[in-house]
């Protein structure tokens, strides 16, 4: 089996792992890393700067329920998934982001199609203006086309265990 990395958005609502889902489901033939990725800004202030890091700050942001959403995602697809692993992007402009893509070998990206951004933290930004531009395969999915999960749950494990 070939090895696929696939960029999914996040904003740590276990709606999101829903296109974890979707990925993997159709990649079945491929093993898969997953990275999820949120926007978020740098800090300004240099006490932050200096002694915070950014998975101190993406660990803050994740809760219980997407902690338990992402590790099921883990255990059931264990056979097909290499790794799934959450990062941030802290980038201000096309390029940058375009850089981030290419640093990690993304392959394909998926992501919600219709999506209104809901900020989780102050320092959280969208990443769809970024994917929309980017030259890497994006695959849209439609709220209703996901195969578990209701997308009106936010941070509900339920979303990921119940299907439409």
């Amino acid at each position: 089996m070939m090895t696929k990395t696939v960029l999914i958005p996040t904003d740590f609502s276990v709606r999101s792992l829903n296109l974890a889902i979707e990925a993997l489901n159709k990649n079945q033939n491929e093993h898969l890393k997953i990275i999820l990725l949120h926007g978020l800004s740098r800090s300004i202030s240099i006490s932050e700067l200096l002694f915070d890091h950014p998975t101190r700050r993406l660990t803050a942001m994740t809760t219980k329920d997407f902690k338990n959403a992402r590790k099921f995602i883990q255990n059931t697809y264990s056979t097909q998934l290499v790794n799934m692993t959450v990062d941030s992007f802290s980038g201000v402009n096309q390029r940058a982001f375009n850089n981030y893509l290419e640093g990690n070998a993304i392959d394909e990206i998926y992501a919600q199609e219709s999506v209104t951004f809901h900020a989780y933290h102050q320092d959280s930004f969208d990443l769809y203006p970024f994917i929309k531009r980017c030259k890497i395969t994006t695959t849209w999915v439609q709220p209703g086309e996901m195969s578990f999960g209701k997308a009106s749950h936010n941070h509900q494990l339920s979303a990921v265990f119940f299907s439409k």
